[in-house]
């Protein structure tokens, strides 16, 4: 997408007025458990401006990390033990500039006996910690300007980045041994908030409503509803901007229809039969004893 472009989006987001109906899309992308650290590339579906008028983009990232640990003390003495867990994680936008950074971490503390002879990571010198979990969650809001514009819209995508590393150690005695593994999972989540162009005319609906375009009524109802006529199109046979329904229940007759003597939804004045006596029922609808197709009132 040129400047030019980008800037004239910008001027019609400026218009949109604060009542402006809108509405919401989002997509999202998740990247299952892998061991730190890694860095992985995200596909981010720009928004289509078929769709509307951008008003609005919020990208959020959930991080799950995980790490266990064993520990042994060979120590002929009792001893006391410090591991620490820290977990980093981030986002790079289009343009690899970080936009999202967040931490997660802890430190457990455990005091062992002297070594129990045993390397089982278990007994009264040892133990076993799996599955240590930490959840952590960030959310950015770029701002519309020429180049974010740029790169989140169209009908294809932008190029994003997400990382997690991750940094263990544990203090105790010199007698130690211990192990760790850790991994992360993250969902890279972008939604967009949108002024509603259902014509699809490059002008959100409320300004079209202001500057005039038919909205005489909506489903179910025979009164405006906010939204464009053109949208939610109607059978009209008499092309007066209201659809048959609103027609008949302001008084349009409705006794007929082509193939019943019956109300059929559309106005008989769009469905024209011959009515030789002028009384709304046509000739086809009024008793006819002697069968020669000319109803009795008529029949002299």
């Amino acid at each position: 997408m040129n400047l030019r472009l980008a800037g004239a989006l910008i001027a019609a987001c400026l218009l949109v007025p604060s009542f402006a109906r809108a509405d919401t899309i989002c997509y999202s992308e998740t990247f299952l458990s892998s061991t730190t650290d890694w860095k992985q590339y995200a596909s981010v579906q720009q928004f289509n401006p078929n769709l509307g008028t951008l008003l609005a983009i919020q990208i959020r990232v959930d991080c799950t990390m995980v790490a266990s640990y064993r520990v042994e003390s060979l120590d002929a003495a009792p001893a006391a033990t410090a591991a620490d867990m820290a977990f980093h994680w981030g986002l790079n936008d289009y343009s690899a500039t970080t936009v999202l950074f967040g931490a997660a971490g802890a430190t457990f503390h455990e005091v062992f006996t002297a070594f129990d002879g045993v390397i089982d990571f278990a007994g009264t010198s040892g133990a076993v910690h799996r599955n240590l979990t930490f959840v952590d969650s960030m959310q950015y809001t770029p701002a519309l300007t020429p180049l974010s514009i740029a790169a989140f819209v169209g009908v294809g995508s932008t190029g994003f980045s997400l990382f997690a590393t991750s940094a263990t150690s544990i203090t105790g005695p010199a007698n130690l041994i211990s192990q760790f593994t850790t991994s992360a999972s993250m969902t890279i989540e972008t939604c967009y908030t949108y002024a509603i162009d259902c014509n699809h005319n490059g002008v959100p609906d409320d300004v079209d409503l202001m500057m005039g375009a038919p909205d005489q009524y909506g489903p179910g109802t025979c009164m405006p509803d906010g939204v464009l006529d053109a949208c939610q199109p109607e059978p009209d046979c008499d092309a007066d901007g209201l659809p048959n329904r609103c027609n008949i229940l302001q008084g349009e007759p409705d006794l007929y229809g082509p193939t019943a003597c019956l109300p059929d939804g559309t106005p008989d004045k769009c469905q024209f039969m011959p009515d030789c006596d002028g009384d709304g029922l046509p000739d086809v609808c009024e008793p006819d004893t002697n069968g020669n197709g000319i109803p009795d009132d008529c029949d002299v």
